[in-house]
Formats: structure tokens, C-alpha cells, sequence
């Protein structure tokens, strides 16, 4: 999503208010990684959370990795004070909803259907 944005509209960080950037750059990518880790925490019965913080991070340390790789030196995100903060609070909300959708109509219909 944000690089649709980068290419319809073009990107100049400096010129960019804080809001924004939040908008238009984390917003798109954490509604979309919301989406994912909620229907993951749905289906993921136990142990929910270990499995979302593990998820994230393999993703986090695959793409510093490859990143670095690209880059040809080790770089780690100057963001990371806001990346990590956010990420918490994406799990955390994933997981909430997931385990809401878990309990709805779908799973009453699961357990009537099973009997």
C-alpha cells in the first residue's frame, strides 16, 4: 500500500508532516498486517500469542535481513522506536479480535454442526 503511494504520488520524507507520514505510510501496512494476524489468532487456538509474536518477528528479522543483504551493510530501521511500539499494539489487537471471532456465530455453528 505505501509503495502504491510512493509510486502514484511520490515520496519526499522531509517535506512530509509527522501525521502524514503516519498516515499514508504505517496506517495501509498495519490494517493489512491487522487483517492477517486476526484471522491467524482465529484459527490458532493455543498458545495464540506465542505464535503471533513469533510470526512477527521471523517477518521483522527476514526483512532486516534481506534488507541488509540489498543494502550491503547491516541497517536496522531508524523508525524502530515507532515500528516497535506499534507492533505491539497490532499483535495486541490482533489478538483480541481474533479471539472475538472465534467465539461468534461461526464457532457456535462449528460446535452444532459437530454434535
Amino acid at each position: 500500500m505505501s509503495a502504491a503511494y510512493t509510486v502514484l504520488w511520490g515520496e519526499d520524507l522531509a517535506s512530509q508532516s509527522s501525521l502524514d507520514f503516519l498516515f499514508y505510510q504505517y496506517l495501509p501496512i498495519n490494517l493489512v498486517c491487522l487483517l492477517v494476524l486476526s484471522y491467524y489468532a482465529k484459527v490458532q487456538v493455543r498458545y495464540t500469542i506465542f505464535h503471533l509474536i513469533a510470526a512477527v518477528s521471523i517477518s521483522d528479522l527476514l526483512g532486516v535481513i534481506i534488507t541488509s543483504i540489498l543494502m550491503g551493510e547491516w541497517f536496522v530501521s531508524p523508525l524502530w522506536v515507532i515500528d516497535f511500539p506499534v507492533t505491539v499494539i497490532t499483535i495486541g489487537v490482533a489478538m483480541i479480535i481474533g479471539r472475538s471471532l472465534r467465539k461468534g456465530p461461526i464457532a457456535s455453528w462449528k460446535v452444532n454442526a459437530e454434535n
